[in-house]
């Protein structure tokens, strides 16, 4: 089971870089060759790989920690290194920490507020009393919110393949969760 979730996370974190390659090169038009795509095959399947391996040690030690800590202390210390993290890239990268405007700074903010701290605390919560295959497997569900949500928000309405997808999704989920009871 811890396979599968593995497998599935690594896919969808596949797919992330993939979509936006996609969109900036039909955005501009731009035209591939096979030698980018060869080129281009090693970098997908390392951060996968990578991404795959972060998420599950993730998981893991998030089940152990969540043994002795409280859901509080927990996402306290994980949401600060997260943060330290991000800092210390930015100012190493020279990226500005200001001067973004309004409309970004509460995009931000929302993010922060229900994505995280709302969205990922519940998994941070749920580590205690679930399984951390559970937990990873129920992630997954995070485009289906997404697509509802920008219907519900933003009367964003979504196409037929994001459709068959999250129903994929919740299919997917439904038989591991009926395979797990």
């Amino acid at each position: 089971a811890m396979l599968a979730a593995c497998v599935a996370r690594m896919l969808c974190m596949t797919c992330v870089p993939l979509f936006l390659l996609l969109t900036g090169y039909t955005c501009i038009g731009r035209v591939w060759s096979k030698r980018y795509y060869w080129k281009l095959l090693p970098v997908l399947l390392t951060y996968a790989l990578a991404g795959a391996v972060c998420v599950s040690v993730y998981t893991m030690l998030g089940a152990v920690c969540r043994e002795r800590l409280s859901t509080t202390a927990y996402t306290y210390l994980v949401y600060l290194s997260a943060s330290g993290t991000l800092l210390a890239i930015a100012l190493a990268g020279g990226t500005p920490l200001a001067g973004y405007g309004p409309v970004n700074l509460w995009t931000g903010l929302g993010m922060a507020v229900f994505c995280t701290l709302l969205g990922h605390s519940v998994f941070s919560w749920g580590l205690k009393y679930l399984p951390p295959a559970f937990i990873s497997t129920v992630k997954l569900l995070e485009p289906v919110f997404s697509a509802a949500y920008g219907l519900f928000l933003f009367g964003e309405r979504p196409g037929v393949l994001v459709i068959l997808g999250g129903a994929l999704i919740l299919l997917g989920i439904g038989l591991y969760s009926r395979e797990e009871a």
